[in-house]
C-alpha cells in the first residue's frame, strides 16, 4: 500500500490557530496594560518639567478599550484566515508549501 495523503481535521486546525492567535493577543494586552500602568504611575509621580510647566500623561480609557477590541478582532481574523486556507489542503501540500 502506498501512503495516501489525508486531510487534517479542519475544525481542530482552525481552533488551534485561533486559540494561538488569541493567546498572543491577550498576552500583548496584559503586557501592554501593565507597561502603561507603570509608566503612567511613574510619570504622574515624576512629571517632566518643561518651560511652560510640568507635563503628565493623559490616558483616554475609551481609546484604550477601542484599541483592545480592535486588536482582538484583528487577531481572530488573522488566526482564522490562514488556518482556513491550510485546512483545505492535504498534509503533504501543507508541508511542501
Amino acid at each position: 500500500m502506498f501512503f495516501q495523503p489525508t486531510r487534517i481535521n479542519q475544525r481542530i486546525l482552525i481552533h488551534s490557530y485561533v486559540i494561538q492567535a488569541l493567546f498572543y493577543c491577550f498576552s500583548g494586552i496584559i503586557a501592554g496594560s501593565l507597561l502603561l500602568y507603570f509608566l503612567t504611575s511613574y510619570m504622574t509621580a515624576n512629571p517632566i518639567k518643561f518651560p511652560m510647566g510640568y507635563v503628565k500623561p493623559l490616558v483616554d480609557q475609551q481609546l484604550i478599550i477601542t484599541s483592545i477590541i480592535g486588536l482582538i478582532t484583528v487577531s481572530l481574523i488573522a488566526g482564522f484566515i490562514p488556518s482556513w486556507k491550510t485546512a483545505k489542503e492535504s498534509i503533504l501540500e501543507s508541508i511542501w508549501g
